[in-house]
């Protein structure tokens, strides 16, 4: 696997231009590459064959459909250009996530869509009306389609995530595989501030990355993180090899460096207005540590850690009941209800303000019954809620729907685990 995944992004330039470069700069925003007409460069190839192309060197196919069908390939003309991109992102075996405008689409582009629907069977395929109600699920699905589809495939993989993953917690800048001093290491991490001297160590974790060590220590700082036992062959270089346990490491960069996330992001929030979220891969890093955080945060940064599970769908039956008595949790879970949030988010709300505590939860419905809610759904939602039947409500009335229908399976499995 590359460094980066690339996601290409299929649709009809014409249609949703700002939501386009929107939706690239999201995915450059999560660490992953964009690649979309848009950004490529003059070719030989025709058309078709290029379109074949792009579609075949990505990593995930992203479908963002306006209300037109689009430009179709001469000399015949019998199909468009994103309907083709997305036969050959299913012959390919690509993972697909789809978006597609709500509107009076054009009759070739019901037919597309349909196709598409029933192929895609509610699998990461969401309906949107703005930019605001786009971008939060495509960050959204990009994450759990990556955790899905491109997880590591061997212990030792684990094991190298896991230690990245520490190493940039605590401030290091991290590179992977990347030639240094005349040698291949599998970990490059770089620290700098404006009060040290940058520092630099190469990094191994697994017997594959002894041999990088060794060339490497007497020139610079070498550390191997040791999940067990120490490889033999590393034991004689141990003056010049560092070895530190992943418990020791991941002690370093647990709990203390996510309360300190937490806190600022949720002090940013309170205090200056900032709306901004928490990343889903960050805040399901920080949510690993929510045994240890609940007792230690304050009822505003409680709050913020259940908007955050609410957008993100992490770990939800946790933070609902570690806010059950937290007022300051109303407004959180009021604002996807009585805001254009998302229909994730909104659903997830309902089930929040049922987990309320009685006088909390009456309390709640009645400032969302005096905002003078008018939206169908948005009622149901807040009725489902007071009377505790959420689920219910979710299976028998919501499940149906077209537009809502298509995520419950995936909310039962939000919340289905454990509250503690």
């Amino acid at each position: 696997m590359t460094e980066k995944l690339t996601v290409f992004i299929s649709g009809t330039m014409r249609d949703l231009p700002t939501e386009r470069d929107q939706v690239a700069n999201a995915i450059r925003g999560m660490g992953l590459e964009p690649v979309w007409a848009e950004g490529r460069g003059a070719t030989n190839r025709p058309p078709r064959h290029e379109c074949e192309h792009m579609v075949r060197i990505c990593d995930i196919y992203l479908g963002l459909y306006g209300l037109s069908y689009g430009w179709k390939f001469p000399p015949d003309e019998t199909i468009s250009a994103t309907e083709f991109e997305w036969q050959a992102a299913k012959a390919a075996g690509k993972p697909v996530l789809i978006y597609y405008q709500r509107g009076e689409a054009e009759p070739e582009q019901k037919d597309f869509l349909s196709k598409v629907l029933e192929w895609q069977r509610g699998r990461f395929c969401y309906a949107f009306d703005r930019l605001d109600d786009l971008l939060p699920h495509v960050q959204e699905d990009l994450a759990r389609l990556v955790k899905e589809s491109f997880h590591p495939t061997s212990p030792d993989e684990e094991l190298e995530r896991q230690v990245i993953m520490c190493l940039r917690s605590i401030g290091y800048e991290v590179r992977t595989n990347i030639p240094f001093q005349g040698v291949e290491v599998p970990i490059l991490a770089k620290y700098e501030s404006g009060l040290l001297i940058p520092q630099q160590i190469v990094v191994g974790c697994c017997p594959a990355h002894v041999d990088s060590l060794i060339a490497t220590s007497h020139r610079s700082s070498a550390v191997y993180i040791a999940e067990r036992e120490v490889p033999e062959r590393i034991v004689p270089h141990r003056e010049v090899v560092t070895v530190l346990s992943l418990d020791d490491l991941l002690a370093l960069a647990g709990p203390g460096r996510a309360e300190v996330e937490l806190r600022r992001a949720a002090w940013d929030w309170h205090m200056s207005g900032v709306l901004r979220l928490i990343a889903f891969e960050q805040f399901e890093w920080i949510s690993a540590y929510r045994q240890q955080l609940r007792k230690r945060l304050d009822a505003t940064e409680l709050a913020y850690a259940l908007r955050c599970s609410l957008q993100h769908g992490e770990n939800i039956p946790f933070w609902c009941k570690a806010n059950a008595d937290n007022a300051r949790a109303i407004e959180v879970i009021l604002q996807p209800i009585l805001e254009q949030y998302g229909r994730r988010p909104l659903l997830r709300a309902g089930y929040a303000l049922e987990k309320l505590s009685e006088p909390l939860r009456n309390l709640a419905t009645a400032q969302a019954n005096a905002a003078g809610v008018t939206e169908d759904v948005r009622k149901r939602v807040i009725t489902a809620a007071a009377e505790g039947r959420t689920t219910v409500f979710w299976q028998n009335e919501v499940k149906g729907d077209a537009y809502y229908g298509s995520f419950i399976d995936q909310l039962f499995r939000e919340i289905d685990e454990p509250e503690d």
